[in-house]
């Protein structure tokens, strides 16, 4: 009755759907340092299942489906992550750790750890989300409050959380901010148009409350527009936009050919 297995260090690029159908007792798989591109589906096939190594591969994506529902212990460092889809835990119902580290992570949405708020009488499982790549955006805001929004118990708790860092657009597109020392002004929104709620001719071609990014242009507001940036960098302009949003902070005209 083999009940691990250990296929680590090879060149395995793809597993045959069928190639674990004979065991059924199997609780560890071990398959980290290969060349997966995808979690196999073959362990999905693996009812005993609880640990599933699959650390230094290059699996891009997971999601709900591609991970064993009854899985414990899922080991995914140095991967090639870069999406991890909304509710991928909400069934994993026996989780105890998830290892998320060094992968190309840069928008880490709030449904994306979301766990199932019935089986929040168990202990939280540990997850390590550090090392990778996030953007300084609004999805990512909700790591700034997630001691406060776990109160139900529907994240799971985040070991590393102060390690995490994100890449700050403005005004220096390559400094790295500590989760831990972010502000809410560090986190923005991008948008192409928007109209306040007290704003009442939006409809019209000519208002003056309607926010509308230049062409060729990038805009991002902070929760409270006290940062309102418009980025035209490098976009091979000969002149400044005729017409910037209302109340701009910051205007990023760099790397363009526009002349006096």
């Amino acid at each position: 009755m083999v009940i691990k297995l250990s296929v680590d260090n090879n060149d395995l690029s793809d597993i045959h759907e069928e190639a674990f159908r004979n065991l059924s007792n199997l609780e560890y798989l071990d398959l980290h340092q290969n060349m997966l591109l995808v979690v196999p589906k073959a362990s999905l096939k693996l009812p005993k299942l609880k640990k599933l190594h699959l650390s230094d591969n290059r699996i891009r994506e997971i999601s709900a489906s591609s991970i064993p529902n009854q899985i414990e212990t899922l080991m995914l460092r140095h991967n090639k992550i870069s999406k991890i889809k909304a509710f991928t835990f909400v069934a994993k119902r026996n989780l105890t750790l998830v290892d998320l580290r060094n992968n190309n992570v840069s928008n880490l949405q709030k449904n994306s750890l979301l766990l199932n708020s019935i089986y929040s009488t168990m202990p939280l499982p540990n997850f390590y989300i550090s090392d990778n790549p996030y953007l300084c955006d609004y999805d990512m805001q909700w790591l700034q409050l997630q001691n406060r929004i776990n109160v139900t118990g529907q994240y799971p708790n985040i070991v590393d959380l102060d390690a995490v860092t994100c890449k700050q657009r403005f005004p220096n597109k390559t400094s790295h901010i500590a989760r831990i020392n972010a502000t809410s002004s560090n986190f923005l929104y991008q948008y192409t148009t928007h109209c306040f709620a007290l704003c009442n001719c939006c409809e019209f071609d000519d208002c003056g409350c309607e926010m509308i990014c230049p062409e060729n242009c990038s805009c991002y507001h902070d929760e409270s527009w006290s940062k309102n940036i418009v980025d035209c960098s490098a976009k091979g302009i000969a002149s400044i936009p005729r017409i910037l949003p209302y109340g701009v902070s910051e205007l990023y005209l760099d790397g363009n050919l526009i002349t006096i």
